[in-house]
């Protein structure tokens, strides 16, 4: 093992300084896309456009080191695909402030300023089971993935539906994961998972408002006769479910 492990790096400073070369732009930019922080991290990190201020041609970053007509290519290539990829990131940037500001709303509207983040969370997936976006039969699945047009959109939107299933509506064998054995998902295996849930919740009444998850006790077999100590625990658990939504909604 010594032998097979000499002359090789001892740490991950490889690794980890492209990582860091991507969070210092984000933080020093703050708006700028993810993959443009990562094509800006990799191409100092490998010097791509150093110039040698010798002959030495090794010192000589790989863009210098093409043809002057293959650097044109590559020059007017980013220029014609630059607007596109702009748009796309403004695109992104206000899709993102959109979410942001309809939380806002719903937190003001419902009096939540209260409330815990995961309440929330559950509240506004419960108001999106309410509104068009929510898909609820196979054929507004397909017809809604359809109407969208990009990959990510089309797997954030599968990814809603099933959270306005089991944190909107609170139905706990509605889970669902987003990756398996370490690969994500693809949207045919999230499109199955959506499926499954229609089938398991079909017939179940919808609540009026999402069940809140506080610690109870333990759901076990009763020997015997119920003690007072045991509905002593689920009452004050059920007086904590109250208590918890009432503050919530108090301003």
């Amino acid at each position: 093992m010594k032998e097979a492990l000499l002359g090789l790096m001892a740490v991950n400073d490889l690794a980890e300084s492209s990582f860091a070369g991507v969070t210092a732009q984000v933080q020093v930019f703050g708006r700028i896309d993810l993959a443009s922080a990562a094509a800006i991290s990799n191409i100092n990190r490998n010097g791509f456009l150093d110039r040698s201020p010798t002959d030495d041609d090794t010192a000589t970053g790989m863009f210098h080191g093409l043809r002057e007509e293959l650097q044109l290519t590559a020059v007017m290539c980013a220029m014609e695909f630059a607007p596109a990829t702009r748009q796309a990131n403004n695109d992104a940037l206000e899709a993102q402030r959109r979410a942001k500001r309809q939380k806002e709303e719903i937190v003001k509207q419902l009096g939540l300023e209260k409330a815990t983040d995961e309440h929330i969370e559950c509240l506004i997936y419960h108001k999106m089971y309410e509104s068009d976006r929510c898909w609820k039969t196979r054929g507004e699945v397909t017809e809604g993935m359809k109407a969208l047009r990009y990959k990510k959109d089309k797997e954030q939107a599968l990814k809603d539906n099933i959270q306005m299933q089991f944190k909107g509506l609170g139905y706990e064998d509605c889970h669902a994961t987003w990756s398996k054995n370490g690969k994500k998902k693809t949207l045919h295996a999230l499109q199955l998972e959506l499926f499954n849930i229609f089938h398991k919740a079909e017939g179940r009444e919808v609540p009026t408002r999402p069940l809140l998850k506080v610690p109870k006790r333990k759901q076990t077999a009763v020997l015997g006769t119920f003690c007072k100590f045991a509905e002593e625990i689920d009452r004050k658990a059920e007086e904590h479910v109250d208590s918890i939504d009432k503050d919530a909604r108090e301003k």
